[in-house]
């Protein structure tokens, strides 16, 4: 009767852990398909949003503003950061406002 028991749990275990990896193996298969790297405009977008923010909070921009990221501009794939973008090149906070020449 103890073994039984035993082979259950063992069999729940290995069950369990074949979940577990063929859940990974789909998530890795199907996770490349979306890319981390996001594209030229929505980068661009997403550091006006994280300058504005910024601006708005603490009167300057943020941290990250000339950190490099990867961006995909058409078929190519770029680093730069906030501040190198086009648009971006001047922007300033002045009076806890965003501005950008």
């Amino acid at each position: 009767m103890h073994e039984k028991g035993m082979s259950q749990t063992i069999g729940i275990v290995v069950a369990a852990i074949v979940i577990l990896i063929t859940a990974l193996i789909i998530i890795t298969i199907f996770g490349s398909g979306i890319s981390p790297i996001a594209d030229y405009s929505a980068r661009r977008n997403v550091c006006l949003q994280m300058a504005s923010t910024s601006c708005a909070s603490y009167g300057r921009l943020p941290n990250d503003w000339y950190a490099p990221v990867q961006y995909r501009e058409g078929s190519e794939v770029k680093t730069g950061s906030c501040a190198q973008m086009e648009g971006l090149v001047n922007c300033r906070c002045e009076a806890n406002t965003l501005k950008c020449e």
